[in-house]
């Protein structure tokens, strides 16, 4: 990380999979707060849309890394599911379920640089 800002999806998938354990996982929506208005718990997409990221050349490439790491993410899922709302908000879904598919999605980021060929 740069600036404390993800520069690839390897990077925000971390980032990502770091709120989940340590702030929350939620279901129903993509963020949830605290009376004080801080975020208290994310959905797995929510998660992601959460993490700063910074262009690594302009600013149309700011959003190249969520969408890689969305990439990665619906490669390990899309078998079952078409999105990752579903995915996330399933009958039976787990904090730990979730973190692990995060733990595979950054496995195959870091096989591939963090980008999609």
């Amino acid at each position: 990380m740069k600036n404390n800002k993800a520069q690839n999806a390897t990077e925000v998938l971390i980032a990502a999979r770091w709120m989940l354990k340590n702030i929350g996982w939620c279901q129903g929506q993509y963020e949830r707060y605290n009376y004080d208005n801080t975020s208290k718990a994310f959905c797995a997409l929510g998660s992601i849309r959460a993490v700063e990221t910074s262009p690594e050349y302009d600013v149309e490439s700011i959003y190249a890394p969520k969408s890689y790491a969305i990439y990665f993410l619906l490669s390990i899922i899309s078998n079952n599911y078409n999105n990752i709302q579903s995915w996330n908000d399933s009958s039976g879904q787990t904090k730990n379920n979730i973190i692990k598919v995060f733990t595979k999605a950054i496995k195959l980021s870091k096989a591939a640089n963090g980008k999609v060929k």
